[in-house]
């Protein structure tokens, strides 16, 4: 677990310090490799997409985000999973009154 959350971190840190491109290669290693151990994952990849402005690739991220949180049984009422929740109603109700 603890690699998972070093991988993480960089990703983290790199999408801090404004380097998309890295953040998005570190993100998707560990998607792939580890990231059943971090489903926070899904959220810097999210912060990637919307910053690229993504809106569909970026509500999926936080639709992955959701169900891995709640396949792990954390609470619904945690509160950066209804932060989550309520951030994704606000992007499908963006997303749908630009089309």
């Amino acid at each position: 677990a603890g690699d998972a959350r070093n991988h993480l971190e960089i990703a983290r840190g790199l999408l801090g310090a404004g380097k998309i491109e890295e953040a998005e290669l570190a993100a998707r290693q560990l998607e792939g490799e580890l990231h059943s151990e971090t489903p926070e994952v899904h959220l810097v990849l999210f912060s990637i997409f919307r910053s690229r402005r993504q809106g569909a690739a970026a509500t999926g991220e936080l639709r992955t985000y959701l169900k891995e949180m709640d396949q792990r049984g954390v609470s619904s009422s945690d509160a950066a999973l209804v932060r989550a929740r309520e951030l994704l109603a606000r992007l499908e109700k963006e997303i749908a009154a630009a089309q």
